[in-house]
């Protein structure tokens, strides 16, 4: 500062000196060794000002998605209250904060930037474009933008948005999230909205996401936030969509902090719902399965079983209060296992050679199966002899004799989930049987072999037990 204080000093004492048509001339030498010229009757004003800080100066946060806080930060502790961790770090000209953010199972899911004027944002933009990233221009939004990195599988969310109404409805602004490239139903960064049947879209589903996160999602979308109606103190957002048939989106945050996602739904006017074909379209082709499971209005219930969302598709008008019904799908996050059938069981093909064998002879059959443990006679009755299996999940077959001859069997269970089981279609359809469609019982058909097989959903024998049954076809093709 002494230097460019003299020469400011030198300028003026030229200037004074140069009163008539006189002129001096001023030098600069610069650090590369350059001399620049000029003459002093052409200079009204010298300033000095610092220079631009390099883009150089910024850096990307750690990018070790998944990891935990002592793998990303070492000895920095996350704060488990709001699973967060905040690191600085001095770069040229600045201090840069970073805000580590964690899951519930405190794993690293994104990093935060926040900057203090519009100029530093805009220069962490051009410093992101440098570097790879790509604007995405597909959402309305001119606040809230996306730029892909498909190199290093990274996004970045960037925004100039502060507060929308009262300051629980702001995002953090200005401001750069960088998170992990993942488009996937269940994701925190995702930002497809997933459109699909009815044009109908998926809310933000992320498990435990956070407020900021849901208001940039609903922010590309071009959605408004509802003040009056939405509660951030007890952790509720509503947003008109714009849409006149998918009217509302809702979001509900735990009830403890108020700051992770736990439940999403989207609203739908009730002289546009979708017909419930639109709806299967809609959610399996997101990962949910039809569960068979309904809730007190009879509305079925859809289910991701690896990320554990429960999908309640709430079409029906309830018997009381139909006045205040909105159609929806109503979105948690919650385990149904207990109520589900499970993913797999272990289960016993039978001998399935009809009208060959006696019983003695097909006995010896089930001898040489691998679950084989013993036979004795039926409760059922003549006609029925039981095969006990080291199956834990399928511990008997009834086989059945007509005419002296074996000619089906009942593969049982006393589980009515086990005998649901989506492990079984596949298995059958493994084996070249096809769904056959108008019996009251799921039934399968061999068209080759003439076989079919008919899951037994209810306790037909009044014993406990249900089954799957191998027989003979005697059906048409539809």
């Amino acid at each position: 500062m002494k230097k460019h204080f003299l020469l400011t000093l030198l300028f003026l004492a030229l200037g004074l000196a140069t009163a008539g048509a006189q002129s001096y001339q001023m030098q600069v030498k610069l650090n590369n060794g350059r001399v620049v010229k000029f003459a002093t009757d052409s200079v009204a004003e010298v300033t000095f000002a610092e220079a631009p800080v390099p883009q150089q100066a910024w850096a990307l946060p750690s990018t070790q998605f998944g990891a935990t806080a002592t793998q990303v930060l070492g000895s920095v502790a996350e704060d488990t209250t709001t699973r967060t961790a905040q690191v600085s770090v001095a770069a040229t000209g600045r201090s840069i904060t970073y805000t580590y953010y964690f899951d519930a199972g405190k794993k690293y899911k994104y990093a935060l930037i926040t900057f203090d004027s519009s100029d530093d944002y805009a220069d962490y933009i051009k410093f992101l474009q440098a570097g790879g990233f790509s604007a995405d221009t597909e959402w309305p939004s001119s606040t809230d933008l996306v730029y892909r990195n498909t190199v290093s599988s990274l996004v970045a969310l960037a925004t100039t948005a502060g507060a929308t109404g009262e300051g629980s409805y702001a995002r953090i602004a200005p401001s750069v999230i960088i998170m992990p490239l993942d488009e996937t139903t269940f994701s925190w960064s995702r930002t497809d909205p997933m459109q699909g049947a009815a044009g109908a879209w998926l809310p933000l589903l992320g498990n435990g996401s956070t407020v900021d996160l849901m208001m940039r999602y609903e922010g590309r979308m071009g959605h408004s936030v509802n003040t009056s109606l939405s509660a951030p103190q007890r952790g509720v957002y509503r947003f008109a969509t714009g849409d006149s048939r998918w009217t509302e989106t809702r979001y509900w945050y735990d009830t403890k902090t108020k700051q992770f996602l736990e439940e999403a739904a989207i609203y739908c006017d009730s002289t546009q719902r979708p017909t419930p074909a639109e709806v299967a379209e809609l959610l399996t082709a997101k990962g949910f399965e039809a569960t068979g499971l309904s809730d007190g209005s009879s509305d079925l219930i859809y289910y991701n079983r690896a990320e554990k969302v429960a999908a309640f598709v709430a079409m029906s008008k309830p018997s009381t209060g139909a006045d205040d019904f909105v159609p929806n799908i109503h979105f948690a996050f919650m385990d149904l296992s207990a109520q589900l059938p499970p993913d797999s069981v272990n289960f016993p093909w039978p001998v399935t050679d009809y009208g060959v064998y006696t019983l003695d002879e097909v006995i010896a059959k089930f001898k040489a199966m691998p679950y084989y443990v013993s036979d004795t006679t039926s409760s059922l009755g003549d006609g029925f002899h039981q095969i006990n299996t080291s199956s834990p999940d399928f511990p008997i077959i009834i086989a059945i004799i007509d005419g002296g001859k074996y000619a089906g069997c009942l593969v049982g269970t006393t589980d009515a989930l086990r005998v649901s089981s989506p492990y079984i279609p596949k298995l059958l359809a493994s084996k070249g049987y096809e769904k056959y469609e108008g019996p009251a019982f799921p039934t399968y058909v061999n068209w080759t072999d003439n076989k079919e097989v008919q899951i037994i959903n209810m306790d037909l024998f009044s014993i406990g037990m249900y089954f799957v049954a191998f027989e003979p076809n005697e059906r048409t093709k539809n």
